[in-house]
C-alpha cells in the first residue's frame, strides 16, 4: 500500500472512530446512518485486503530461503562423502560431478540448483553399495530427495505470490475510489444536517477529515523477536493478531516484523516458532496514526 493510501485509509479510519463514539447523533438522522454503514463496510474490506498485500509475498519468500538453505547443506553433506569416496578410487568423473560447495548451489538459480541436486542425488544412489562403508544409505538419501522435493514445491510460490499480489493493489484503488465516492458524495453532504442541532459534531467531523502527513499518519505493529538465551533474531517466528482486526506477519533474517495498516484499538497477539515457547499478551493497545512497537525475547524450549 502506497504512503499516500496510506494516509488516505486512516482519515477514513478517524472518521469511523468519530462517528461510532457519536452514534446517538449519528442515529437521528437514518440517511447518514446508512450511508456511513456502508462506508464503515469498504473500510473494512480495504483493511483488509491492505493487509493481505502487506503479508503476501512476506512468509512465502522466507519459507523459499529456508527450503533452500535446508536442500543446499544436505546436498553439499552428501557430496562431500561422495567426493571422498570418489578420490580413495580415483573417479575423477565422479569427483567433478559432486565437486560443489554450499555457496556455490546457493548461488544458483532454482532450476540450477534442482537439476544439480539431483545429479549429486544420482551420483551417491548409483554407487550406493560402495558408500555404506561412508555411513551413505537409502534413509540418508531419502532425506535429500525429501529436501529436493520441498525446495521444488517452494521455489515457484513468490511469483505466484506477487500475481495475486498485484491483484490485491488494484482491489485497493477500486476500494478507495468507491470509499471515496460515500465520503464526498454522501457523508460530506449530509453531515451538514447535524449542524444546527450537533454543531460540535460537525466541526469534529471538517477537522477530521482533514488528510494528515503522511509520514506520522501509519498505524502500524512493528518489532523485533529475539532469542532470550543468545539475543540473536528468531527467524520466521510467527506473529498473529486478534481483535479489532486480524492479521498476520513472519519476521525476517533479523527477526524484525512489521504488520500495517492496521485498524487503532485492543488486540492479542501471539507470537510462535518452532522449539520456542509461545508468547501471548491479552491487552496490546494501538493508537491511530502511532507506530505500537513490540520487542520480544522467546524463551527456547
Amino acid at each position: 500500500m502506497k504512503a499516500t493510501q496510506q494516509v488516505k485509509l486512516n482519515m477514513y479510519r478517524s472518521i469511523q472512530q468519530l462517528c461510532n463514539d457519536n452514534t446517538s447523533i449519528i442515529t437521528t438522522s437514518t440517511a447518514f446512518e446508512n450511508a456511513f454503514k456502508a462506508f464503515s463496510i469498504k473500510v473494512t474490506n480495504l483493511i483488509n485486503t491492505a493487509t493481505s498485500e502487506a503479508k503476501i509475498t512476506r512468509g512465502i519468500v522466507i519459507d523459499k530461503d529456508l527450503t533452500k538453505k535446508t536442500l543446499c547443506q544436505y546436498t553439499t553433506d552428501l557430496a562431500a562423502i561422495v567426493f571422498a569416496y570418489a578420490n580413495n578410487t580415483k573417479n575423477n568423473t565422479l569427483k567433478q560431478a559432486v565437486n560443489y560447495s554450499n555457496s556455490d548451489l546457493l548461488h544458483m538459480k532454482p532450476n540450477l540448483l534442482i537439476s544439480t541436486c539431483n545429479n549429486i542425488y544420482t551420483a551417491a544412489n548409483n554407487n550406493l553399495a560402495a558408500l555404506a562403508s561412508y555411513n551413505i544409505t537409502a534413509p540418508i538419501l531419502s532425506i535429500l530427495q525429501t529436501a529436493i522435493d520441498n525446495y521444488s514445491t517452494a521455489a515457484p510460490k513468490p511469483k505466484t505470490a506477487k500475481s495475486l499480489k498485484a491483484t490485491s493493489t488494484v482491489n485497493i484503488k477500486t476500494l478507495i475510489k468507491e470509499t471515496d465516492d460515500i465520503l464526498k458524495n454522501e457523508l460530506d453532504k449530509l453531515v451538514v444536517s447535524f449542524k444546527y442541532t450537533n454543531p460540535d459534531f460537525v466541526t469534529a467531523y471538517k477537522k477530521t477529515r482533514t488528510i494528515i502527513d503522511a509520514v506520522t499518519s501509519t498505524t502500524q505493529i512493528k518489532g523485533t523477536i529475539t532469542n532470550a538465551a543468545t539475543n540473536n533474531p528468531v527467524i520466521a517466528a510467527k506473529i498473529s493478531i486478534t481483535g479489532t482486526a486480524s492479521a498476520e506477519a513472519t519476521t525476517d533474517k533479523a527477526g524484525n516484523f512489521i504488520i500495517k495498516p492496521i485498524a487503532p484499538g485492543q488486540y492479542k497477539i501471539t507470537i510462535t516458532a518452532k522449539e520456542y515457547t509461545d508468547y501471548i499478551e491479552e491487552n496490546l493497545i494501538v493508537k491511530l496514526g502511532q507506530a505500537t512497537t513490540v520487542e520480544i525475547a522467546l524463551k527456547p524450549v
